[in-house]
């Protein structure tokens, strides 16, 4: 009898400690420091698009846990859930980190899949700075909420 008990915790042990979400790895732990909630302070185009939030009265915030879940939002309107990962690339003349984001969201009851590849710069560890080296891309500004 003991030893089907023994089985048993061991079982439900396994089972717990397999579903529990895990702490993603980032490729330094520099990049910790996008943790947290920032607010959008402006996107911008290279041809001119984009936005400034406080203009129209409104915020929009994006917020990164460790477990590579992100959220964003308008105001208190959850407009975006999904995954993120960082990845560092690396060419001849530069070294970047990479944030690649998925998720899936329903609009006028259709659903979409959302996908971006941007670039990461800090400016010290309130500013965020998203840059998209696609043509048509938007770049963002991020101020840590705190």
């Amino acid at each position: 009898m003991k030893y089907f008990y023994s089985i048993c915790i061991i079982i439900i042990s396994l089972f717990i400690a397999t579903s529990c979400k895990k702490e993603i790895k980032l490729p330094d732990t520099s990049l910790e420091k996008l943790y947290g909630k920032w607010n959008l302070v402006k996107s911008y185009g290279k041809h001119g698009e984009g936005e400034i939030p406080s203009a129209g009265g409104y915020q929009i915030w994006i917020s990164f846990n460790n477990l590579g879940e992100y959220d964003k939002y308008r105001d208190s309107i959850q407009l975006v859930n999904g995954m993120y990962r960082v990845v560092q690339e690396v060419d001849s003349l530069s070294e970047n980190y990479i944030l690649t984001t998925t998720a899936s969201y329903r609009y006028n009851g259709k659903e979409y899949n959302l996908g971006d590849s941007l670039r990461i710069d800090f400016k010290g560890d309130d500013t965020l700075a998203l840059y998209c080296d696609c043509e048509n891309g938007l770049d963002y500004l991020y101020t840590r909420i705190k």
